[in-house]
């Protein structure tokens, strides 16, 4: 690990390079402004590298300087917002933190989850809602999202969580004599965006090498909005779905449902973190930590 220089070193450089001069920095910082040359001092002998080039008119930062300011700028910033936080939840004694999530992710994997997460972070209030969110303005309304994508979003910092895991799941009573169903002549779920089927299906069968999807035009269909409607029909009874593992944990441990033989196949959707940020709050650090420990 990288031996970092000394933060009050960093602190003066910040203020020499955001004041122009040593006398300004000083004066901000209410020292001498030896204190602030020696300190600058003791930072380039650190690094090895000129950080200010002394003109006439002031200082001027060298490529060197303009490289470490960027970070040093950002560093600060991060440790304000941090500070900040720290001193609201004093004050506030909770912190809010307004995260947007698809409907069935929210309440089959996050709710039976919140519980944990209240208890290793009980200062931190969740506002989870589950509203449509296809454009930056309705993004900018959340602290933080977790959006169902096939690819990073093309708006703010997008980092994947997990792909779906998709397994043939049907309802007990279409497993006759332990057998599984049919899937040539058992009804099937299928998932739409829009006007257009969502490629589960296709995908699942030509994993399991069981042929091309159009042998199997002539079966019965249901088509569904959201997984959670799937799911929820699947478990009524009404056909095999093709669904996220994840998504029917419960149900799976519980007998509701019950797994096809198959191979395991992954994406290409999953669930991503997205922030408009450039910078997240220490309170949506620690949510997205404990996704990525939960994922």
């Amino acid at each position: 690990m990288i031996r970092l220089p000394s933060l009050n070193g960093l602190r003066f450089f910040l203020a020499a390079g955001r004041a122009g001069s040593f006398s300004a920095a000083a004066q901000h910082l209410h020292v001498t402004q030896g204190a602030v040359s020696r300190q600058i001092k003791d930072l380039e002998d650190d690094l090895g590298e000129v950080l200010f080039l002394r003109e006439a008119r002031g200082l001027r930062l060298t490529t060197a300087g303009l490289l470490l300011m960027r970070h040093v700028e950002d560093a600060f910033e991060s440790l304000e917002a941090g500070v900040e936080q720290v001193h609201q939840m004093r004050s506030q004694g909770r912190i809010e933190l307004s995260v947007n999530v698809p409907q069935t992710f929210g309440s089959r994997w996050l709710a039976p989850r919140l519980g944990l997460f209240t208890k290793t972070h009980p200062l931190i209030t969740l506002n989870v809602s589950t509203d449509p969110v296809i454009s930056k303005p309705e993004a900018a309304r959340f602290d933080c999202l977790v959006m169902f994508l096939d690819r990073p979003w093309s708006i703010g910092h997008s980092h994947l969580l997990r792909l779906e895991e998709h397994v043939a799941v049907a309802s007990p009573s279409w497993f006759e004599g332990g057998k599984a169903p049919d899937l040539a002549t058992t009804p099937r779920l299928l998932l739409k965006n829009g006007a257009v089927d969502l490629p589960v299906w296709s995908d699942w069968l030509q994993a399991q090498g069981l042929g091309q999807p159009k042998s199997y035009e002539h079966t019965a269909k249901i088509r569904f909005s959201s997984l959670d409607q799937a799911i929820n029909a699947a478990l009524a009874g009404a056909g095999i779905g093709i669904v996220d593992k994840a998504m029917v944990v419960n149900e799976l441990r519980q007998k509701r449902l019950r797994l096809l033989p198959q191979r395991k196949t992954q994406g290409p959707y999953g669930y991503w973190w997205v922030q408009l940020a450039p910078r997240r709050s220490p309170a949506a650090e620690q949510f997205h930590s404990w996704l990525m420990s939960q994922s």
